[in-house]
């Protein structure tokens, strides 16, 4: 039996530390989680080099690259780090069941007594493969974690769960009048009104609606700039649309930003037109900036803590939903910034308060 004072081992398994959502979330709670108490590892198939200079340097980050095509494979080289390392808790974080189940079966193979699965969204871009693994889900994990309660049902269906908000640090996002005069001074945008759609350039992000949006809106508003912060496979063909279109002087592709803070301040419009989100960072992130942002009904209503956020179809209706985001942006362009930081910490988004959580949670199992 551990003693009171042990350091809990813990590994996390995520598919990759990239630049996306999770890993963002991943990422803000590890560093603000007691390393003196808590010894954490990393299971993961690709790690950028800043997420590994962030990561505890008496920590190991263990890279497994065939999980998809060797699932026999990942398994045993998972099982043999558990067992080498004798965790106490195994943390895996997806938006699929396929990962949950292998890596769950990894654990419980090991004899890992607490298993918990973390889902972060509540659709994938694999259908088929998650609705084929989640059946086993809840045979191979004993503690449920979820950023939303639709993205609990999509993984665990009715089970009990908890929830772990996708918190950030709020008070890099609150609004600075002078910094944001400063900023836009600095960047010529003092006569600008700036629309900006943040995150990957993939079809679950359906930028190529935000370039329809902004054709119709410019047409109104001939002093608006479209930003897309973020990298992805369709941005060839977002800048090939956006050049048809002849608004390649307009049009922004800045790339993957990791002070996204600092952009908000300049922002004046977020547009997510998601085909589905798990509980939008990015939402949190604007409202938290004191910036509108007008998201797509697929999104969980969850996300909304303040009035800031507006949530709109993508599909269809009366008017065309081009036309309907285009007019509700425009309707909403001039407005005054406030600062939000009251506002998160009271819905459960300040990283450091939810970070104790964690913690204590941990400790608790």
């Amino acid at each position: 039996m551990k003693k009171v004072n042990d350091v809990k081992k813990i590994l996390i398994v995520v598919d990759g530390l990239v630049n996306d959502g999770v890993t963002a979330v991943i990422m803000n709670y590890y560093l603000n989680l007691d390393k003196t108490k808590l010894k954490i590892d990393f299971v993961t198939s690709k790690c950028l080099a800043k997420y590994q200079a962030k990561i505890a340097t008496d920590a190991k980050v263990y890279l497994i690259k065939d999980r998809t095509k060797k699932p026999v494979t990942y398994i045993k080289k998972l099982k043999k780090i558990m067992l080498k390392n004798q965790y106490d808790i195994v943390h895996i974080h997806h938006n699929s069941a396929n990962l949950l189940v292998l890596a769950g079966l990894a654990a419980k193979l090991s004899r890992v007594p607490v298993v918990i699965g973390h889902s972060h969204n509540d659709s994938c871009v694999i259908k088929w493969q998650h609705y084929l693994f989640k059946p086993f889900v809840n045979l191979v994990i004993n503690q449920r974690l979820a950023c939303s309660h639709q993205a609990s049902a999509w993984m665990f269906g009715k089970r009990k769960h908890q929830l772990l908000h996708n918190a950030i640090d709020e008070t890099k996002y609150t609004y600075d009048a002078i910094k944001r005069q400063t900023l836009r001074k600095k960047a010529n945008l003092l006569d600008k009104q700036i629309i900006a759609q943040i995150g990957r350039l993939a079809e679950q992000k359906n930028p190529l609606f935000t370039v329809e949006v902004f054709k119709k809106l410019v047409k109104t508003t001939p002093n608006a700039e479209l930003w897309f912060i973020g990298d992805g496979h369709l941005k060839a063909e977002l800048e090939q649309k956006v050049s048809s279109y002849g608004l390649s002087k307009q049009v922004k592709f800045l790339g993957q930003i990791d002070n996204i803070y600092d952009y908000l301040q300049m922002i004046d419009f977020v547009v997510q037109p998601s085909l589905y989100e798990g509980l939008s960072v990015v939402g949190i992130e604007a409202q938290a900036s004191g910036t509108k942002i007008i998201t797509s009904d697929n999104v969980s209503k969850e996300v909304k803590i303040s009035n800031l956020i507006h949530f709109e179809n993508i599909f269809g209706g009366q008017k065309t939903p081009v036309q309907k985001w285009a007019e509700y942006i425009e309707a909403n362009l001039n407005y005054e910034k406030q600062d939000m930081q009251a506002c998160v910490r009271k819905n459960g988004y300040a990283i450091k308060v939810e970070a104790q959580k964690l913690q204590d949670y941990y400790l608790s199992l």
